[in-house]
């Protein structure tokens, strides 16, 4: 859980940020499925997202790096430039750069749409992995945006269970019964 200055190969991170001075990124649907789309874009070709959730404010995002052969492979030439980690870290500005671009031209608003910095805490504990798993699955819940975190529409609740069944738990019932438990996420 140290906050890093790079993203590190073959770790996971919980990954978050929200607007600037607290105000709302995402106004209207079409402007979620732009950050997702823009996320796929930037950071799919770099990371396997676990879970994330977008919500009015802020985001968040459970994320593994990918190997070095896997970074060195997609970015190429680049490498001999520039490290991989610059890399990393410049793929993670260019989708959130892209995504405030658009917003300011789409609501014609000048200014930073996010705060300074994304936040990454490292996560090295299996427990501590699935608890931003539930963590952020409940966000909607937690801020009081909807009354069953299931239901909420930006989230990978439904989507990722594919990804993280077969890793993390036993089957489909056991992945539900994991978003009730009352173990605490700090």
């Amino acid at each position: 859980m140290v906050q890093t200055t790079f993203l590190q190969p073959e770790q996971f991170y919980h990954v978050y940020n929200r607007g600037n001075n607290k105000e709302n990124i995402f106004l209207k649907r079409e402007d979620y499925d732009r950050f997702l789309a823009t996320w796929k874009k930037y950071i799919d070709p770099i990371a396997t997202t676990y879970a994330y959730c977008l919500l009015p404010n802020h985001f968040h995002f459970l994320i593994y790096i990918h190997t070095d052969n896997e970074l060195i492979k997609y970015y190429g030439a680049k490498i001999e430039k520039f490290s991989i980690l610059h890399c990393v870290s410049q793929s993670f500005s260019n989708c959130f750069n892209s995504y405030s671009k658009y917003i300011n031209i789409k609501y014609d608003r000048i200014g930073k749409l996010l705060s300074e910095r994304f936040k990454r805490k490292l996560i090295t504990e299996e427990s501590y992995f699935l608890e931003t798993i539930r963590y952020i699955h409940r966000n909607p819940e937690k801020h009081g945006l909807i009354r069953d975190f299931r239901d909420y529409p930006y989230s990978s609740f439904w989507q990722q269970p594919s990804r993280l069944v077969p890793l993390w738990f036993n089957d489909l019932k056991d992945y539900n019964d994991f978003h009730f438990s009352t173990l605490e996420v700090k």
